[in-house]
């Protein structure tokens, strides 16, 4: 009930991760506390999301990045897209279009690569696809997991992970 009342002081309300919820007011979003409703922090952006180990991403413009509990940038570096902590790693997208994974307490690459997709880590491999279109798993330090590629791979669940690679008839017509 209590949580309701303080809803309607917003013009959105996220669900709440990590006990502060994102909400939007007057075009400018932040982070409230699930239990009253009261700002996190004095800090706005132009784009908050839910907290993931510790971690929001925020966006300020064009400009992506982490914010803390209280608001403040985790880190210098700024990218055209970035998403949520998942085992300390964080998919982001560099101002050329191309997709790696940063250290979430530092903001910098964790490797030196940069593919056309990359996934989350889950159980410490990340799904990658290459320029090339072939796919494979890195491991967090950014080497391929096995020297095979394949046309999909997913995620790694429970020590497996499903992938296919399709074979092309040839034909002499």
């Amino acid at each position: 009930q209590e949580e309701a009342s303080w809803q309607g002081r917003y013009d959105l309300v996220g669900s709440c991760s990590e006990g502060l919820a994102p909400v939007k007011k007057d075009e400018q979003e932040f982070h409230v506390h699930c239990n009253d409703g009261t700002p996190a922090y004095v800090a706005r952006y132009d784009f908050v999301d839910q907290y993931s180990e510790n971690l929001a991403v925020a966006r300020t413009g064009n400009d992506w990045f982490h914010i803390r509990h209280d608001g403040t940038v985790a880190y210098v570096a700024r990218y055209a897209k970035v998403e949520s902590c998942s085992e300390n790693r964080a998919v982001v997208m560099d101002k050329n279009k191309k997709w790696f994974h940063i250290d979430c307490s530092t903001g910098y690459p964790v490797y030196s690569a940069r593919y056309e997709w990359v996934f989350q880590y889950y159980e410490g491999l990340a799904a990658v696809a290459a320029e090339n279109g072939a796919m494979f798993h890195i491991d967090f330090a950014g080497n391929p997991a096995y020297s095979e590629r394949y046309n999909t791979v997913d995620s790694y669940r429970e020590g497996r992970a499903l992938v296919s690679k399709i074979q092309r008839k040839i034909t002499n017509d």
